[in-house]
């Protein structure tokens, strides 16, 4: 909560009726029994984020004559406005459009005014705080708008703001690959999810791959993985098509962070040497180079390197 009253109380003189906010007291000024020791604040928003429910007091005391306080006629009253957190009541929906024409998005919000707004596609920002409204138009819409759109609505109550969920816009005509999945770096446990972004005619297909096999039923524009181990991890790459062409994307690395020993190397002589009867090494040999008499290896990747030591003989 904020004082908005324009009002101090007067350093001299009687008090009328009205409202006023707290005074400005020096650092060294105290108030007598019973009310409580210094320092002081001038503005209620010291109370900002705690619960107003509980017992008020209000202390006067007349210190430019030190007759050792003051009374109130009449009684007194502290009015409180709560304000509600932001929150999502109704989320953007999918658009499909041809190119040229114009899209728009909107979100239904609930809570305090004022309210912030800020606009992302693919989760980067494209209309930041303090430009943004509940509703965004884009005009004269082209394959590279294709994508997934989302808002973050914070207000005074919700500085962290609520996230909607993402709404598609796909736009017709000549087949595209806009955006491929990004590298994601989860722990154990975590949640790791890939998007592509493809325009052209519909139907547009999709299909998944880990590490270049099939994954069963990844069929749609996002792979969402839970509760990700260690085995998880690996090239994710998706094939999207329609009836006009195909297209696969680059592979997005998932690193999931469950190493117990170093990272391979991709010299053969600075190979790492581990010891133990169990662990886990991580590493990628996307941007390994061969080494002589290397063989080829099925799918033409390269080789990374470790040393393992038997704990015992035998």
């Amino acid at each position: 909560p904020t004082s908005a009253t324009p009002a101090f109380l007067p350093d001299n003189g009687p008090l009328t009726t009205g409202t006023f906010r707290p005074t400005d007291f020096a650092p060294a000024d105290s108030l007598p029994v019973p009310a409580p020791p210094g320092p002081y604040a001038t503005d209620l928003s010291v109370f900002s984020g705690t619960a107003p429910d509980g017992v008020w007091q209000l202390f006067v005391y007349d210190d430019a004559t030190q007759n050792g306080g003051g009374g109130l006629v009449g009684g007194w009253q502290l009015t409180i406005d709560n304000a509600e957190p932001a929150a999502i009541t109704s989320q953007p929906r999918d658009q499909t459009v041809a190119p040229g024409e114009t899209a728009e998005f909107t979100v239904g919000v609930s809570g305090t005014p004022p309210f912030g707004y800020q606009w992302l596609r693919n989760s980067q920002v494209i209309v930041p705080f303090g430009q943004g409204g509940p509703t965004l138009t884009l005009e004269d819409v082209q394959s590279a708008d294709a994508g997934f759109y989302s808002v973050v609505v914070t207000n005074s109550a919700n500085p962290t703001g609520a996230t909607s969920e993402g709404a598609s816009l796909q736009v017709t005509g000549p087949f595209a690959l806009v955006d491929g999945p990004a590298d994601v770096t989860v722990d154990p446990g975590g949640v790791a999810l890939f998007r592509v972004t493809a325009a052209g005619d519909p139907p547009l297909n999709y299909q998944w791959r880990l590490n270049g096999a099939l994954l069963p039923d990844q069929t749609g524009p996002e792979l969402m993985l839970e509760n990700l181990q260690a085995g998880d991890g690996g090239n994710y790459s998706v094939t999207v098509w329609n009836a006009d062409d195909v297209a696969t994307t680059l592979p997005a690395l998932l690193l999931v962070n469950a190493a117990t020993h170093p990272t391979p190397a991709d010299d053969f002589g600075r190979r790492p040497t581990v010891q133990g009867i169990a662990g886990i090494m991580q590493g990628d040999s996307t941007g390994a180079t061969s080494e002589r008499d290397e063989p080829v290896l099925l799918g033409g990747g390269k080789t990374v390197w470790a040393q393992w030591l038997a704990p015992a003989s035998g």
